[in-house]
């Protein structure tokens, strides 16, 4: 024990090694640890009967006189059952950000790098002025009237409502991870409601028709004509495989030679590509291999990626030009998107069993019990799949053939 002042402190030998305790004879608790590079204040309590000890800052740093006031502070807190460190952790907690908490949102959700994009261009594009903002003083007031504001904008696509829509979902979800993470000192939440539920109360969601559109029978021919039309064979087969497989674009883009088997007859979506993270392994047809030998001769030696980017770096990234060369030869509008609605409204027309066709899609299964017991082998989903290809292929030939009689008829 001693008393700690300047002159005492300063007389104080360092161990060599490991760490000495002196604490003050004047405050209890208040005391030194003394290691071989430091002097170090320290506070040393009891918070609801169980020690508590909490470094306060090194000598030097801290006079003793501005050491001792923190720790009759600390002491004080302590006294009323109050863990400083718990409160501390309040008051970080309480200030954390819109763009912090996304951050630290990002990084435990585990999102895929599409998503992340997606997600940065909403915190970005809707809530630029709200991203400094402490989470806590975001109010549902705010939050009704951002969303009529986003709601009501103006966009290259019209009116915001598909915007809003999706920037509330994102906030949503936001404040529900911080109900979770940010507790006060006493360990209950900080964010205890979600302010994002104004828009459940009033009934103020926007409601967004899920698009419908596909390419009809009669008009296939047509396509696939001006598809077969485009100088960039990268475009026309990714177009053709999107239409006959029903994959998304980002697992279509990013598919590598080492997923597809040539002997198997075979092509598989990593669980780290697939959208609802399950691998997804499809048969090929003879039409679809017949298209992927060709590319793997002309391509498999310059990149690793069926569909290359420019000059065979990275991976194809944007169809956008090649569909509106497309749309402009045969005046059909669509997305990459359709090509796979298109495709699933052909093989439900086909009367397909409806858990082969879930997984020939990868759809989840939901809340459907019976189909968490059913492992559909890839070889079952072989004749489905050679199914939609030949009506994909009929229907193909029956609008070519009936342009041709409209020409002879002309």
């Amino acid at each position: 024990m001693a008393r700690l002042i300047n002159s005492v402190i300063n007389e104080l030998e360092q161990p060599a090694s490991g760490a000495v305790l002196v604490f003050d004879d004047d405050l209890r608790g208040f005391g030194l640890r003394l290691t071989r590079g430091a002097k170090t204040y320290i506070v040393q309590g009891r918070v609801n009967g169980k020690v508590k000890r909490i470094t306060i800052g090194r000598h030097g740093v801290f006079s003793p006189q501005q050491a001792q006031k923190e720790a009759k502070r600390l002491l004080g807190l302590m006294a009323q059952g109050i863990d400083p460190d718990a409160q501390k952790a309040e008051v970080i907690a309480r200030g954390v950000t819109l763009i912090e908490l996304y951050e630290r949102y990002k990084v435990s959700h585990q999102l895929k790098p599409k998503t992340i994009s997606v997600y940065d261009g909403v915190m970005r594009r809707c809530f630029a002025d709200w991203q400094r903002k402490p989470v806590t003083d975001i109010t549902k007031d705010m939050v009704e009237k951002r969303h009529r504001e986003l709601s009501n904008a103006f966009g290259p696509r019209g009116k915001g409502e598909a915007q809003a829509h999706q920037a509330m979902r994102l906030l949503r979800a936001l404040f529900n991870y911080a109900e979770a993470i940010l507790e006060d000192a006493s360990g209950k939440p900080i964010v205890s409601h979600n302010p994002v539920k104004r828009l459940t109360q009033i009934k103020a969601w926007n409601k967004i028709p899920r698009r419908q559109t596909v390419i009809y029978s009669r008009d296939l021919g047509k396509w696939f004509n001006a598809v077969n039309q485009l100088q960039s064979d990268t475009a026309r087969d990714f177009l053709i495989l999107l239409l006959f497989t029903g994959l998304r674009r980002g697992e279509a883009a990013t598919l590598t030679w080492k997923q597809v088997d040539f002997d198997l007859k075979t092509l598989t979506i990593t669980s780290e590509i697939a959208k609802n993270s399950r691998e997804h392994r499809l048969p090929l047809t003879d039409f679809l291999v017949d298209l992927l030998l060709t590319r793997r001769h002309k391509y498999a030696k310059k990149s690793a990626y069926v569909f290359p980017g420019l000059n065979d770096e990275g991976y194809f990234t944007e169809p956008k030009s090649a569909i509106n060369i497309v749309i402009g030869k045969c005046g059909i509008k669509f997305s990459c998107h359709d090509l796979r609605r298109t495709f699933i409204t052909i093989a439900e027309s086909l009367d397909i069993p409806h858990y082969a066709l879930k997984r020939l899609v990868n759809h989840k299964d939901g809340g459907d019990v019976t189909a968490g017991y059913i492992v559909t082998e890839v070889e079952r989903l072989r004749a489905p799949m050679q199914r939609v290809t030949d009506c994909i292929s009929e229907q193909i030939k029956a609008a070519e053939h009936s342009d041709e009689a409209d020409l002879v008829r002309a």
